[in-house]
């Protein structure tokens, strides 16, 4: 059985570019309007009507004059723009957001999809919730490593310049070397955050068993009502052992890099 898919907004980039990857399907068939044809209102709601997928890259006001002109109940709409995202009747185009998702956007007839482009090839994976992490961890990582270095002293890379040295050497041989206690400090603040969420984790990775963190996992002995306390006291023993690990190893520069820059010429 041939689809019939019809691309409202087919002339402009996005518009094109899925126009380009669908045309090699045997199983659709594209329904095309000639320029002088899509301006006129009758030959894109006859366009619109006929075909079993609509696809609009179109902006919001020409999004909603568009499923205005749809009569048809059997005609399957996506509307990447905004027209439509909290719309009665629309399903958010998003199966990754929950469970259930999945099976409505298999039935659903209007569908509001989250951009022109896929924007969640981030969810539920471990690449954004790293990303997450990273975003929250730089302010302090700058101000750490801002103060620690400003705080080294000049004539060792004054020396250097005198010597030839270029800014990156400089960078890998001096500043880099000397900043290790800041680093050593940033890392264990940095690997307890981390270690210990659970917000961030639950919504970057949802509550798939196969994906779920330590922490989830504590979380869930905890019942409503409590019980079952001696195996959330032991089980919470040994979630701090793999922290404990990291800050008796670079607990030698802990105090060192926390200090950086509090002390003028320390």
């Amino acid at each position: 059985m041939v689809t019939k898919v019809f691309i409202d907004g087919a002339a402009g980039t996005t518009g094109l570019e899925i126009r380009e990857r669908l045309t090699p399907r045997r199983e659709l068939e594209l329904t095309v309007l000639d320029e002088a044809r899509r301006k006129d209102a009758s030959a894109r709601a006859d366009a619109l009507n006929s075909a079993n997928v609509v696809i609009l890259c179109l902006p919001d006001d020409a999004a909603r004059e568009a499923v205005a002109l749809i009569s048809n109940p059997q005609v399957r709409v996506l509307d990447p723009s905004t027209a439509h995202r909290v719309a009665e009747g629309w399903v958010f185009g998003f199966p990754e957001l929950e469970h259930k998702r999945r099976a409505e956007l298999r039935q659903a007839m209007r569908v509001t999809n989250p951009g022109c482009y896929s924007t969640g090839f981030l969810s539920k994976t471990y690449l954004g919730i790293w990303l997450a992490h990273t975003g929250f961890g730089l302010p302090f990582a700058i101000y750490l490593l801002r103060s620690y270095i400003a705080g080294l002293p000049k004539d060792l890379i004054e020396s250097a310049q005198v010597d030839g040295a270029n800014d990156f050497k400089i960078f890998m041989r001096i500043i880099l070397p000397l900043s290790f206690p800041a680093l050593a400090s940033f890392a264990i603040f940095q690997f307890l955050w981390v270690w210990n969420d659970l917000l961030v984790a639950m919504v970057f990775l949802g509550t798939e068993p196969d994906k779920t963190v330590l922490t989830y996992k504590l979380n869930s002995l905890l019942g409503s009502r409590g019980g079952n306390w001696e195996i959330l006291t032991a089980s919470a023993f040994i979630t701090i052992i793999v922290p404990l690990i990291v800050f008796f190893s670079l607990q030698r520069y802990f105090v060192r890099g926390l200090l950086a820059g509090s002390v003028k010429g320390g």
